[in-house]
């Protein structure tokens, strides 16, 4: 199973942006569990714990039966636009 997250926009022409939760459950097949959240980590506090923290609110509520199958340190993080973010 892959995680991946992603600051990008919302898609609508306002222009906000949060982070694209991305997951993969199976390897063999090509579902794709997604989300969008608006949050922002706090200044100073680390990404990477800030994307598992939504990652695991998302899976707790819509599929908790992936949670034991989740390899933490295998996540993706990809917060390379979050440079060109306001808030």
């Amino acid at each position: 199973m892959q995680i991946e997250i992603h600051h990008t926009y919302c898609g609508c022409d306002c222009g906000c942006c949060g982070h694209q939760i991305e997951v993969y459950p199976d390897d063999n097949d090509n579902r794709c569990y997604q989300s969008f959240d608006f949050d922002h980590p706090d200044d100073g506090a680390d990404y990477t714990e800030f994307a598992r923290h939504i990652a695991e609110s998302f899976l707790k509520e819509y599929h908790p039966d992936l949670l034991d199958l989740v390899n933490w340190d295998a996540m993706i993080v990809d917060v390379a636009s979050h440079s060109k973010c306001y808030l």
